[in-house]
């Protein structure tokens, strides 16, 4: 579904990023 590949494409991101990143909401 279009949801599960949001979400893994979200993991890589956050992995490729050291962790952490791209949660944090920048404000």
């Amino acid at each position: 579904t279009k949801v599960l590949k949001d979400l893994s494409t979200m993991h890589r991101l956050v992995v490729a990023t050291g962790g952490g990143a791209v949660i944090r909401p920048i404000n």
